[in-house]
């Protein structure tokens, strides 16, 4: 991972070419998975924002724009709880 650039998992999966009993192992390092979940979270934090002036802009209905952050806000929660020792 470069500096602070984010980036998918997609194309960084390592594999171990191994023995007879476990011909091979498929593993992420813990700065691409970082580097991912990182990303996540800040596309869920423009989500967010662009909702926010939608909203503020009355571009959208209050009451739908706020369920959806307040889904939205709830999914980086769960991201923070499951991936805690990511960060």
């Amino acid at each position: 991972m470069e500096g602070n650039k984010t980036e998918p998992l997609k194309n960084k999966m390592m594999v171990v070419l191994g023995t007879s009993i476990l011909p091979e192992f498929k593993f992420f390092f813990a700065d691409s998975v970082k580097s991912a979940v990182q990303g996540l979270l800040q596309e869920i934090d423009e989500e967010i924002s662009n909702w926010q002036k939608a909203e503020n802009k009355g571009k959208v209905n209050k009451a739908y724009a706020r369920g959806y952050i307040s889904s939205l806000t709830r999914m980086k929660d769960l991201i923070r709880k499951w991936f805690a020792d990511v960060f």
